[in-house]
């Protein structure tokens, strides 16, 4: 009997043993169809396994109805029961929610987000480069609570800018520091094609740790990482279109001219050409004036003043006299961007490479524009040893920059389209600017007898012949080690640089208005940060610890050299430095400065709902006198998950508290403490000049402290999430110039002043609210409130007045300033931070216009006329996916705040405005004479508080406005659809047997598709020459084109 139930038992065994087969198979990313190596592969119910290699590939023994489990950091568990077939090919969905849950944050540490106590928020590439956009401000623009968007003009390449909370300090102008994987870099420095996700450090705490630099928060990015697999190749291609929108409403009734009355040719025997007395009694207008309240267009034969030019082919012919509304749109071309991608990647057990290029070619819807830039990027990870560590990061940009069109009062195009111009102009004669014995022509002759211009130049001659060049070249990134000395204990050290060198030339042509003139600079600039960290962790039963301790030394070198031509050029068209009639103006300049700094972090968890971190940081300054360059920082953050102790997943999925305290230094910039004197020539001498600035010896660092508390609150399976966050930052000892009598012979004096409050509450929301195989719906929504107000000033101040701002200057062509002829910004004791101070209509007790005797508004002045800043901020971000289809669309918006237009106001100056036209409110046109029953009426009280009845010619009502800053003041609000994605990934069994793409996507892009609300037509808050100003900026532009990727 037992030798039969042995025997049995045995060929049992052997039975199953031969029942079980070979399984193999590929495991993939659903995502991207790329291999995913390491995954663990096992017989459900057995100790039987296996894991994917390299290339995805796996094999193990399985009989049929087996059930195999796949698992991976970061997917969500598949299983598979083996049936007929020896190959079990998977393909693997990212599981959301674990990704969720991992977030980078100082340092590039990567956390659990339910450990973070710090103000924070963490952004993907899928919602930041859907329309592929080149720029780390304006992908950003409304996704993030409390990051306000500072945009340039979309026809510019100006790089627009971020604030973070507003202002904090007593400056409009602070930046957050930009690290690119642990790196600090410029804004213009970062490829979006290569950028994974975006962090957003808001908080004094979670900032802290990168020192003084980071006082305005810090931008973590972190980049696209190669996978352990196959060698993988990705292209993306995107081309779009772009065109000026939003201009200013111009008028097309009346033509150039400061008078109505048409004048006519006189022949003058004397003075004119024998040939000219036919043109006797021609009708003509006033070329020589640069604005439009000159007579009716209305068809009427008349001498344009091109017909003046001998060498014209339409010279002494007449032409009707005919309305252009289009002229200004009409000057710009149609703007091209080429952004292409391509990415090699790929990797083995010991290690990854990633190499990447990006070419970006950009033309303007300005004339004569174009920008080249070429990304290269190389990443790589290598095991050397089971316990050494090596990766390096190459970055290197090459950019190439033809034409900057100037912004600003009377500067090139806008300065002259939107401030003197005349509205009858036709665009297709002026773009034939040069004559045919090689000078140049312009629309603003003098008269018949002397065509050459007297304000201003022909607008294709400034953007043809006054040229600017930029060329630049960047190399950054690192080099890294780290030793695992044991499981729990590890060292890494860096080295990392940030290298710029670039020159500029700009030239002021031969035979334009101004005198001919050639400038160039060029400048290096090297940064070396050489860090080492030490981290150290542990458990001890419920009980978590995180040790990080390191240092860091920051050197900041720099050298400056600009040279420009004086007196003009000796060789007319000879754009050279040895050119320059008189002696050149060479400047050289250096800039030295260093910062040694130690920290330490540490982080304690408890069973997995209460977290304590706490960072200590201190930095010592070159910039700072000795006795005061040591500053020390310290923060602490707490998180408490109480959802841990509320069973109901189904309700509450997630809850937690978290609050947080740190305060910061900051130091100056180089040169501030002790007198430096410039060198320059005057006349044929080099002379040294003392500074004008009074520098500080005692000098102390800025200091700042806040506080944050928030929590964050998912409900129903995380279909509902809030992230809300109140902040509340004290900033003292500000660092300032301020005004002194010139009898100390100095302008200003460095001084630590001030203590300025700035607080705030942000709330961030996101919604799913459909979720099934076929459809996803999600809904990302932000809106952040920030108040700053000014405490304290220096002793016996109670008011700074900020910088005034002005656009870029090239050479001796600096731009106008927008507050040239506008209010003051004001830091006030007891008041919002940014009272803007100004000119404002004089009222009566109640709130009346007061109008005066001669019928024009009487003014204030030193009217308190609003904030520069907004009531709140924000935008909204929808994600709509069915099956293989997407659609991505964001609105940002701002409510409240102030934007002053000097172009608004010269358009109505200068009579080219549609508001200078139309009817009075006796129903005739305003532009007749007021004895026709024309003219003007100023809406208010006479001073006795009668109402005003008095009309007065348009011109004088519409220029008696001048410098009436409360009128050229608007409400800053405004809501945009910034940009738009429509794709289409194709399914693969429709080519994979045709095609060699493992994923393909095609789709159609728009940025800047539609403006909800601005305050009036051609005024877009959201793009401005200044944060709160215009003075004279360039037009705005919608985009639309296509883009391509592929998978091979």
């Amino acid at each position: 009997m037992k030798k039969f139930l042995l025997t049995f038992l045995l060929i049992g065994c052997v039975g199953f043993v031969f029942a079980q087969g070979t399984i193999s198979g590929t495991v993939t990313s659903a995502d991207d169809g790329s291999e995913i190596p390491g995954v663990s592969v096992r017989v459900q119910g057995t100790s039987v396994g296996t894991q994917t290699d390299a290339s995805g590939k796996y094999s193990i023994k399985a009989a049929k109805g087996a059930t195999l489990q796949f698992s991976f950091i970061g997917f969500t568990l598949q299983e598979v029961t083996v049936g007929n077939s020896t190959t079990v090919n998977v393909s693997m969905a990212a599981d959301t929610r674990v990704l969720q849950e991992v977030v980078v944050t100082g340092l590039g540490r990567v956390k659990e987000e339910k450990a973070v106590g710090t103000a924070m928020q963490t952004i993907g590439s899928d919602k930041l480069t859907f329309v592929k956009q080149t720029n780390v401000a304006s992908a950003l623009s409304g996704k993030i609570a409390g990051v306000k968007l500072q945009g340039a003009p979309s026809t510019s390449f100006r790089e627009p800018n971020l604030q973070i909370r507003g202002a904090s300090g007593l400056s409009i102008y602070g930046s957050p520091l930009y690290v690119l994987d642990g790196t600090p870099v410029e804004l213009n420095a970062v490829n979006m094609d290569n950028v994974e996700s975006i962090s957003v450090l808001k908080g004094a705490a979670a900032t802290a740790i990168y020192g003084q630099r980071a006082s305005e928060g810090v931008i973590v990015l972190t980049t696209k990482r190669a996978k352990k697999g196959s060698i993988q190749v990705d292209i993306n291609s995107a081309t779009t279109f772009s065109n000026v929108y939003n201009l200013p409403p111009y008028q097309n009734e009346y033509a150039g001219g400061y008078d109505q009355e048409m004048p006519t040719f006189a022949y003058n025997s004397a003075i004119h050409p024998a040939e000219w007395a036919s043109f006797d009694g021609q009708n003509i207008l006033e070329y020589y004036a640069d604005e439009s309240w000159g007579p009716k267009i209305d068809g009427r034969q008349y001498r344009p003043y091109y017909s003046w030019f001998p060498s014209h082919p339409d010279f002494g012919k007449q032409t009707t006299l005919s309305p252009q509304p289009d002229n200004v749109k009409d000057f710009f071309q149609t703007g091209v961007d080429l952004n292409n991608n391509i990415t090699i990647g790929g990797g083995s057990e010991n290690g990854t490479i990633r190499l990447s290029y990006t070419n970006i070619n950009r033309t303007l819807p300005v004339p004569n524009t174009e920008l080249k830039r070429n990304f290269v990027t190389l990443n790589s990870t290598y095991q050397l040893s089971k316990k050494l560590e090596a990766s390096a990061n190459f970055n290197y940009m090459r950019e190439d920059q033809q034409g900057r069109p100037l912004e600003g009062y009377a500067q090139g195009l806008t300065g002259s389209f939107n401030q003197w111009f005349q509205r009858q102009l036709d665009m297709s004669v002026l773009k034939e600017y040069k004559n045919s014995d090689g000078t140049f022509n312009s629309w603003n002759i003098s008269g018949p007898e002397n065509t050459t211009p007297l304000y201003w130049d022909n607008p294709y001659y400034d953007v043809n012949e006054n040229i600017y060049d930029h060329n630049q070249d960047r190399i950054y990134g690192d080099i890294s080690l780290k030793y695992n000395i044991t499981d729990k204990f590890n060292v890494q050290g860096w080295v990392r640089n940030s290298s710029r060198f670039f020159d500029n030339s700009f030239n002021i042509a031969s035979g334009g208005l101004n005198q001919d003139a050639y400038y160039t600079s060029d400048a290096k600039s090297t940064e070396m940060n050489y860090e080492v960290l030490a981290n150290y962790n542990e458990r001890f039963g419920d009980i978590t610890l995180d040790l990080s301790a390191g240092g860091n030394i920051r050197d900041e070198k720099a050298i400056f050299t600009s040279q420009s031509t004086v007196g003009g050029l000796s060789i007319p068209g000879f754009y050279q430095i040895s050119s320059s009639k008189d002696q050149p103006n060479v400047q050289y300049r250096i800039r030295n400065k260093m910062v040694r700094s130690v920290y330490g972090i540490a982080s304690v968890g408890y069973k997995g709902f209460l977290f304590i971190d706490g960072t200590l940081r201190n930095d010592w300054s070159s910039t700072l006198p000795v006795e005061n360059n040591s500053y020390l920082y310290p923060s602490i953050a707490g998180s408490f998950v109480f959802s841990d102790f509320i069973k109901s997943e189904n309700i509450l999925s997630f809850g937690k508290l978290k609050a947080s305290w740190a305060s910061i230094g900051s130091d100056t910039n180089p040169y501030q403490i002790y007198p430096v004197y410039s060198a320059g020539p005057v006349g044929s001498y080099t002379v040294m000049s003392l500074p004008s600035q009074l520098p500080n010896t005692a000098l102390k660092p800025t200091l700042s402290s806040s506080y944050d508390l928030g929590f964050e609150l998912r409900f129903l399976r995380d279909k509902i999430g809030f992230d809300f966050t109140y902040y509340n930052r004290e900033n003292t000892n500000q660092i300032l110039p301020l005004s002194v009598p010139s009898s100390s012979g100095y302008s200003t004096a460095l001084v630590n002043a001030g203590n300025i409050q700035n607080q705030g509450i942000e709330l961030a929301m996101n919604i799913n609210p459909i979720k099934n195989d076929n459809f996803n719906w999600e809904i990302n929504f932000n809106i952040a409130k920030a108040t700053t107000i000014v405490n304290e000033l220096a002793e016996g101040i109670d008011n700074y007045v900020l910088p005034t701002f002005a656009t870029y200057g090239i050479g001796t062509q600096v731009s106008g300033s927008s507050t040239a002829f506008g209010p003051s910004v004001n830091a006030k004791v007891g008041e919002a931070f940014g009272t803007l101070i100004g000119n404002g209509y004089k009222r009566d007790a109640n709130g009346n216009k007061v109008v005066g005797a001669d019928g024009k508004y009487l003014v204030d002045a030193n009217v308190n006329l609003g904030s520069i800043l907004p009531d709140f901020t924000g935008g909204v971000i929808n994600t709509l996916t069915y099956k293989n289809v997407s659609l991505n669309f964001n609105i940002d918006f701002q409510k409240g705040g102030k934007v002053y237009s000097v172009t608004r106001m010269f358009n109505a100056y200068s009579g080219l405005g549609a508001e200078t036209v139309g009817a009075n409110a006796k129903g005739n046109p305003m532009r007749d004479p007021v004895a026709d029953g024309g003219g003007f009426l100023a809406e208010g009280v006479l001073a006795d508080g009668t109402v005003n009845t008095n009309y007065i010619p348009a011109t004088t009502y519409f220029k008696s406005l001048f410098r009436l800053h409360e009128r050229w003041l608007y409400d800053a609000s405004y809501a945009k659809l910034r940009e738009v994605a429509l794709g289409y990934t194709l399914p693969k069994n429709v080519y994979e047997n045709v095609l060699p793409f493992r994923s393909i996507y095609v789709g159609a892009v728009a940025s800047n598709v539609l403006i909800l609300r601005q305050p009036v037509v051609g005024l877009d808050p959201s793009e401005l020459e200044s944060i709160w100003s215009e003075g004279g900026q360039l037009p705005a532009a919608r985009s639309f084109g296509f883009n391509v990727k592929l998978g091979l």
